[in-house]
């Protein structure tokens, strides 16, 4: 499936722009997890300044208009026990799920969808 979606998406740059070589350039095409900021905890969310660490460490993230970005490290690093030990433990649930979805970002939107099998707070 992800070489027709790959093939699709060339398909799809040289119908934008004819002069595109697929030899000249590099697409890279990235997962990101979306998903509700209800499965942020409630203080976190609501703060004047929106700080999802909770006092502790996290992956690189970033806040926008609806809610923030997780940006992950790769794979191996998220398995990692002494980086997982330092993580804020409420995120460590969704940060599998976007592993083993082959994500490498978490977007926590107030308009995105819940994901019933993680924790939701009120």
């Amino acid at each position: 499936m992800c070489a027709e979606q790959c093939d699709n998406l060339a398909d799809l740059l040289v119908e934008l722009d004819p002069t595109y070589d697929e030899a000249d350039a590099e697409v890279e095409v990235e997962r990101v997890l979306v998903l509700s900021t209800a499965h942020v905890p409630a203080e976190l969310r609501e703060a004047d300044s929106l700080d999802p660490t909770d006092g502790a460490s996290m992956p690189r993230w970033s806040s926008h208009d609806y809610g923030f970005i997780v940006f992950l490290p790769d794979a191996e690093s998220c398995g990692d026990p002494e980086w997982r030990e330092d993580v804020t433990p409420w995120v460590l649930p969704v940060v599998d799920l976007a592993v083993r979805m082959g994500c490498c970002r978490i977007d926590f939107d107030c308009a995105a969808g819940v994901i019933l099998s993680l924790q939701q707070y009120e």
